[in-house]
């Protein structure tokens, strides 16, 4: 996000299984709280540098999308779950 908000008006697109259990964003290891304070961050910074995140995840995956979800919809992105053998 930080990259593309040099040119505004960017897309972003993130290809995920949608389970975030590495990294600052993990769901796995951090408390849920924090996790949404880190989306709700990302997606506020998206937002006011008019960077637009899509998201598209595997169907059958162990998605976790409701925080990254967040971050589409706030942005205006999309998502998008797709069926891996359907691309």
């Amino acid at each position: 996000i930080g990259f593309c908000s040099k040119q505004p008006g960017s897309q972003i697109l993130l290809c995920t299984d949608g389970a975030a259990n590495v990294g600052m964003g993990s769901v796995e290891y951090s408390e849920n709280s924090a996790a949404e304070k880190f989306y709700e961050d990302l997606a506020d910074q998206a937002k006011q540098n008019h960077v637009t995140v899509n998201v598209i995840s595997m169907e059958g995956t162990d998605c976790k999308l409701a925080l990254l979800g967040k971050v589409a919809d706030r942005t205006n992105g999309t998502i998008n779950i797709v069926n891996p053998l359907n691309l």
